[in-house]
């Protein structure tokens, strides 16, 4: 029988094996392009969100496809395949 130890053995925080280093993410510095002025000058109100509903209001049907079936492999999946248990 296996005992669980009263205390948890302290794990090594830095692998001595392999060739990568974990390195921490540092986000990008931002472009120097993008400054408050440039955000200031996007003017949202003069966007116009497209009409959907015309979208949803289609008269026309959609026919069904007629999917076939496909098997995991090229034998049929039928007994008449040829194969024989002895």
């Amino acid at each position: 029988m296996f005992q669980v130890p009263d205390e948890c053995p302290k794990l090594e925080s830095e692998p001595s094996y392999g060739v990568a280093k974990p390195e921490n993410f540092e986000y990008p510095a931002p472009a120097e392009i993008w400054t408050p002025a440039v955000y200031a000058s996007f003017n949202l109100g003069k966007i116009s969100m497209p009409d959907f509903s015309k979208i949803f209001k289609s008269k026309k049907e959609l026919k069904i496809v007629s999917e076939e079936k496909i098997y995991q492999s090229e034998k049929d999946p039928s007994t008449e395949s040829g194969c024989v248990i002895s």
